[in-house]
């Protein structure tokens, strides 16, 4: 039975997965159920066959330890395989539509990560989680401070020069229960802030070792951060056609194409994770406003 099958859809999850197979004319030739502990078992002793799943959670894991043992590994956006299930969403159709899917040769797949990417995105992404966290602690603190009639300074470096030169005196004209709220507070900040040092620090060592991110960082406006996002992120450049194509990947528009005066459709988002989630979006200048009022 399974000597004929060319095509296995892998629907994967925490513990079980429900893996359909199908001959070169699509046709059925297995339906299986298989707890994770059991899967590469049972890959190993299976001829070399084209395994496709979901872009999702853990695929990239399981795309890596297929291809070690022989198989050819697609990922396919999950959006790209909802038009092929049919019936209800059980573990059942959606392996039978990752299937169905694979077989389209125009079909659009996710590149494959190797481990020191995974690793520099994961750092990435834990940087990003810090970098909102203080936001939101530094938004906290000043509309805290401001009930108190306290008015900090705004911006990220004025902050800090007012937290090093002015915060111990203003908050020692409190009582006693809100200067040691505003002191954990205050420390809270310097250990996030040392967090993220330390990233920066590792994401820094990388940007120097490796020689694609110097090639980068020849282009104008690229530093360590966006360099780093995309040796991360890119994993086959070769398969974008021209700039346009790899731009997407950041889920942002140039200012100079978007038209602030007209009402926004919702839009069908990319495949794949964004690249820079915590890119700058494009702000409306004094061109836009004055356009916007003269509407």
């Amino acid at each position: 039975m399974t000597t004929t099958t060319a095509i296995i859809g892998m629907d994967i999850s925490k513990y079980s997965f429900e893996l359909c197979g199908t001959d070169e004319r699509g046709r059925h030739t297995l339906h299986r159920r298989l707890h994770r502990d059991k899967v590469l078992l049972f890959f190993a002793n299976l001829p070399a066959c084209t395994v496709a799943m979901e872009s999702c959670s853990g695929s990239q894991h399981w795309a890596r330890r297929l291809e070690e043992l022989g198989h050819k590994v697609m990922l396919i956006p999950a959006q790209h395989v909802v038009a092929y299930r049919h019936g209800a969403k059980n573990d059942r159709n959606d392996a039978e539509a990752i299937a169905e899917a694979a077989t389209r040769p125009n079909m659009r797949t996710v590149s494959i990560k190797s481990t020191d990417q995974q690793d520099l995105q994961t750092l990435h992404r834990v940087r990003e989680r810090l970098v909102h966290h203080r936001t939101a602690l530094i938004n906290e603190m000043r509309g805290l401070l401001l009930e108190y009639g306290i008015v900090c300074a705004k911006g990220m470096t004025r902050f800090l020069i007012w937290l090093r030169e002015e915060f111990a005196a203003r908050v020692a004209e409190l009582l006693p229960m809100a200067q040691e709220t505003f002191h954990a507070l205050r420390d809270e900040f310097r250990a996030l802030n040392e967090r993220l040092a330390a990233i920066n620090k590792r994401i820094k060592a990388v940007f120097d070792s490796h020689p694609v991110c110097q090639q980068l960082a020849t282009i104008p406006g690229v530093g360590v951060l966006v360099a780093t996002a995309i040796i991360a992120s890119v994993c086959e450049p070769q398969r974008f056609s021209n700039g346009r194509q790899a731009r997407r990947l950041s889920r942002t528009r140039s200012p100079t194409t978007f038209d602030w005066r007209q009402p926004q459709t919702p839009r069908q988002k990319p495949c794949g994770q964004p690249l820079f989630t915590d890119a700058a979006r494009p702000r409306r200048t004094q061109h836009h406003l004055s356009q916007s009022r003269q509407g």
